[in-house]
């Protein structure tokens, strides 16, 4: 009959619709996931690339705060040990200065020692010269005195001579 033909082809047309709607759904729904799904990854990705570009300034900004402590440390280091350098060198200036003026002092001193005990001995050897040089003027003397005697016998004796 016509109109059960009618309702069949009415009930497959529903059924059709029926199914094509439930695919279409279904495909929406399935859509829909997937754009959520890729929606919230976008989301995720986003906002790991925010965190990981924080985390890099972050990281960046202490490495930099931690280098210009080190190199702050550096130069304060730097700075007490050029300073103890100059004390210490300072303290060895003054001591070689010390030494210096204790050992020009000893010389001096061993100088004018030296000096002394030359001027002694030359006065000494000057005194036993002077007392040689008596001597010998007075061993002259002696025998020239001696000389002069035995001159004076010897033309007395010669005078008496000719004189006899």
């Amino acid at each position: 009959t016509a109109a059960e033909e009618d309702r069949r082809k009415s009930t497959r047309h529903m059924g059709t619709v029926r199914l094509v709607s439930s695919v279409s759904r279904w495909r929406r729904g399935r859509l829909f996931h997937m754009f959520r799904r890729w929606s919230g990854m976008a989301l995720l990705t986003s906002a790991a690339e925010q965190f990981r570009d924080t985390m890099n300034r972050a990281l960046k900004k202490a490495s930099d705060e931690a280098q210009r402590e080190r190199q702050h440390a550096l130069e304060a280091l730097r700075s007490l040990m050029r300073n103890e350098m100059e004390m210490k060198v300072a303290e060895e200036k003054a001591e070689a200065s010390r030494v210096l003026a204790e050992t020009q002092e000893t010389a001096r001193q061993e100088h004018q020692a030296a000096i002394t005990q030359l001027e002694f001995d030359m006065e000494t050897n000057f005194a036993n010269k002077e007392l040689e040089w008596e001597a010998a003027v007075k061993r002259a003397e002696r025998v020239g005195e001696a000389a002069t005697e035995q001159q004076k016998i010897g033309l007395q004796l010669a005078l008496d001579e000719a004189q006899s």
